[in-house]
């Protein structure tokens, strides 16, 4: 019978797999989404800027957007001559309902029928409107159901937060 002499256990360099893992680890966290991010194209209110039309002249058309609808107002003798109450509009439309959202677009409408130059638009949303609402609401100032343009530059105004 031979014996057999048990060799020395091999002893395993684990260096560069430490070093493989230590690289890979951060490359994996840095390339993780952990938030998405988007954008609101919005321009700044045009506030102390020249402007080709005189202060009397411009229509300062406002949407102030609240949970249960939209109150559109304008410069004190803009909106009579359309027919409207100087105090401004109501249209009724709680957040997510499209039929208030078409008949917001429809007001619009008709004030950019009666003012084809003006395309500038301010709205002032309540603290407790959604962000989405908001979004959707720009979307329906901005263009008609047919795809023509309505009021394309938004501005944000009122907003203390």
């Amino acid at each position: 019978m031979s014996r057999h002499k048990l060799s020395d256990p091999i002893d395993l360099d684990t260096m560069p797999f430490a070093g493989m893992m230590l690289l890979l680890i951060p490359l994996l966290l840095a390339s993780a989404q952990f938030a998405s991010l988007a954008t609101v194209d919005a321009s700044a209110p045009a506030v102390g800027l020249e402007t080709s039309k005189p202060p009397a002249e411009r229509l300062h058309l406002t949407v102030a957007v609240d949970p249960s609808g939209y109150r559109i107002s304008a410069a004190s003798a803009a909106l009579p001559t359309l027919g409207l109450p100087p105090e401004g509009l109501y249209v009724s439309g709680a957040v997510d309902d499209a039929a208030g959202l078409q008949g917001l677009t429809e007001q619009l409408r008709t004030i950019k029928q009666a003012f084809p130059a003006e395309d500038s638009v301010i709205l002032v949303p309540a603290d407790d409107v959604p962000y989405h609402h908001v979004v959707a609401v720009m979307d329906a100032s901005r263009s008609d159901t047919d795809g023509s343009t309505l009021f394309p530059a938004v501005a944000f105004g009122g907003m203390t937060h």
